[in-house]
């Protein structure tokens, strides 16, 4: 398998016609149609530990099932990260779980010469204080 992302040359098409090849340095193409595959495959051991640290946000919610009866129902819902290709999303219930988090994945990254796009990354904080708001999470160390 390994083979197959080595020693590869690429070309992009475009309305002019293609380009000139270049050496391709590493990683997946994007468009291949194996890529989705081998991204599952590269990313499911972070997805475990992820989904393993207990770390998550936990959505819940209690309801009354039967009137008469009065029995009450609770549905519990864990939520640690929601992939698609190569869009992570991570939730957590408070900043530090989320800077823990962050802190697996980078260690991930660097281990496997990931490189992310910070300015592509954006935090989401949902019922915290005006204050909570302006304070910054810590992404991505560099590696080394």
């Amino acid at each position: 398998m390994g083979n197959l992302l080595e020693n590869r040359f690429n070309q992009v098409i475009t309305v002019h016609g293609n380009t000139a090849e270049y050496k391709v340095k590493d990683g997946i193409d994007q468009g291949d149609i194996i890529s989705p595959l081998l991204w599952r495959i590269f990313y499911e051991p972070l997805i475990c530990r992820i989904a393993n640290s207990k770390l998550e946000y936990v959505m819940s919610e209690k309801w009354v099932g039967n009137l008469h009866s009065g029995v009450r129902n609770r549905l519990k819902l864990r939520v640690s990260v929601a992939i698609y290709v190569d869009d992570t999303n991570w939730f957590a219930s408070n900043r530090e779980n989320m800077e823990k988090i962050l802190k697996i994945a980078n260690e991930f990254y660097c281990m496997n010469d990931i490189a992310i796009n910070k300015s592509k990354s954006h935090l989401i904080a949902i019922n915290v204080e005006e204050s909570e708001r302006t304070r910054r999470v810590k992404m991505g160390d560099t590696c080394g």
